[in-house]
């Protein structure tokens, strides 16, 4: 017998045989694995719990149970099914009333749930007597996004307008309790150097814990900050000294008759202004220890800095 196996195996059609035995004891175990899997089984299969019709004014408080283990009896194959593709039970929050300290889903309830959506099983039992639902109020509030900047600029540049913040606020949905202690956003931590260019960043908002929760949700989490960019330069104008309220039959001289203003702006704009942009007065009757304060009276609207270089002058009186 012995002989006759080995010469089954050692043959000219060896690899042929070996072909046909290995169908065949691949065939075996399909059939044994199919006979098994018709067969009915108790056996513990786990849901993702998803709730649904919760009202649009209201949270989850507390962190009900995501996963609900149940013990069922079903075929093999309906067991393998539910193992390889987890399955949803949605439960319907619509029905319940939460008179402020929260309620329980009993655990009849939850059987009648999964009874419902899952016909095909039988359930012998759900591994969690309740579920604890509170509800909260769900309150939306505008905050503000401050940008955290470090600007660093090359000689000569500076910021010509303000930092533009798009969008400036944004609205934040969560629970009442926590909605009330944020005043403001912050962005993450943004560094440039070197700066000669227009800025044009998206930064992300910094939310830290316990915003980041899955109970607060946010209009955006995203901010674009941008902001225009010009190289500056400075020059010194000479301005005339305009003496009002001076009494009639006196004239009144100052020295000196002009004085500099140092206006510094962006290149572009210095080069279109003039002596006519300004006006530098002093009134007659706010003299004091025989000199007249100064007063930068009219200058142009520039994004820059314009300051006078002296801040008095004495005068002379004369009769006319």
């Amino acid at each position: 017998m012995v002989s006759i196996i080995k010469k089954y195996f050692t043959g000219p059609t060896r690899r042929k045989k070996m072909g046909v035995f290995a169908i065949f004891v691949l065939f075996s175990f399909f059939m044994w694995f199919l006979i098994k899997l018709s067969k009915n089984y108790t056996y513990k299969i786990s849901f993702d719990v998803d709730y649904k019709n919760i009202p649009e004014e209201k949270i989850l408080l507390s962190k009900p149970v995501k996963t609900l283990d149940v013990i069922v009896n079903a075929t093999g194959f309906k067991i393998f099914n539910y193992n390889l593709f987890k399955k949803n039970l949605d439960i319907d929050l619509s029905g319940y009333d939460d008179p402020g300290r929260g309620f329980y889903i009993l655990e009849d309830d939850l059987e009648e749930e999964i009874g419902n959506q899952y016909s095909d099983l039988t359930l012998r039992r759900v591994l969690a007597d309740t579920v604890h639902i509170q509800f909260g109020i769900n309150k939306q509030k505008y905050v503000k996004v401050v940008p955290k900047l470090t600007l660093n600029f090359s000689s000569d540049y500076e910021l010509y307008d303000e930092i533009k913040v798009t969008p400036d606020s944004i609205w934040i949905l969560g629970p009442e309790n926590i909605v009330d202690t944020i005043a403001k956003l912050n962005t993450v931590e943004y560094k440039a150097d070197n700066i000669s260019n227009n800025l044009d960043a998206t930064l992300d908002i910094d939310i830290p814990l316990p915003l980041s929760l899955e109970e607060i949700s946010y209009e955006t989490k995203k901010v674009e900050i941008t902001a225009k960019v010009e190289k500056f330069s400075e020059k010194m104008i000479e301005v005339p000294v305009t003496v009002k309220k001076v009494p009639e039959k006196l004239s009144v001289r100052t020295f000196p008759p002009a004085v500099n203003v140092l206006v510094k702006t962006a290149l572009k704009d210095l080069k279109n202004i003039s002596v006519e942009d300004f006006m530098v007065s002093c009134d007659f009757n706010e003299e004091a220890e025989g000199k007249l304060k100064l007063k930068l009276e009219k200058s142009p609207d520039i994004q820059g800095e314009i300051k006078l270089q002296t801040n008095e002058v004495e005068f002379l009186v004369k009769k006319q």
